[in-house]
């Protein structure tokens, strides 16, 4: 009787191409609805083929336990609202904030543990030595080609080009919003400045 169960859910699941043409298809609504901005900035059907696509890769997503792929939807979705609504996105600067701020809380315990359950695990002191030159090694090559790629990929989109920053911080316009108020709140507080 459980084996007829079993036959019956393996038949009624969709075939594994369904999502994934669903997801190409959100893909390139999403890629069309970037380009249509550059040609029609500000028109509703630019943004509406924008989100279609977002729409779904959200709905391919919901059957998708997948961290990687909730973040790069996440990281489409803050573009969409940066383009779309570029006011409203400033004041979701909070969230990144916290975000970072949580991100620079975990990572010393995380590496320490690691480094930890590393040389505990090992017997042997040479091997340790071994695979701390080694890390080392790939540590420094890794950094360095990364800061050449953002050194190179700046010199060549040049940005923040023009871009008028004041030189002194009393120069700087208050902010008058009670949102403002909140982020700093927000801010002190995941930071641990605590006033």
């Amino acid at each position: 009787m459980e084996t007829n169960a079993n036959e019956e859910q393996i038949q009624k699941r969709p075939p594994r191409s369904a999502p994934l043409a669903i997801q190409l298809a959100g893909l390139a609504l999403l890629g069309a609805g970037f380009v249509l901005i550059h040609f029609v900035p500000g028109h509703i059907a630019a943004a509406s083929v924008s989100w279609a696509g977002l729409v779904l890769l959200g709905f391919v997503g919901i059957g998708k336990r997948s961290l990687t792929f909730w973040i790069f939807f996440a990281m489409l979705t803050g573009l969409e609202i940066g383009l779309d609504w570029p006011g409203f996105a400033v004041h979701l600067k909070i969230l990144s904030d916290i975000f970072l701020r949580l991100i620079k809380v975990i990572v010393a315990p995380l590496i320490l543990g690691t480094l930890i359950t590393g040389v505990a695990g090992h017997g042997d002191i040479r091997k340790v030595g071994r695979i701390g030159w080694k890390s080392l090694l790939y540590f420094e090559a890794i950094t360095t080609i990364a800061l050449v790629l953002g050194v190179v990929a700046i010199n060549l989109t040049r940005a923040g080009e023009g871009l008028a920053l004041p030189t002194n911080p009393a120069e700087a316009a208050p902010q008058k919003h009670s949102a403002a108020q909140v982020g700093r709140f927000c801010s002190a507080y995941f930071s641990g400045k605590h006033y």
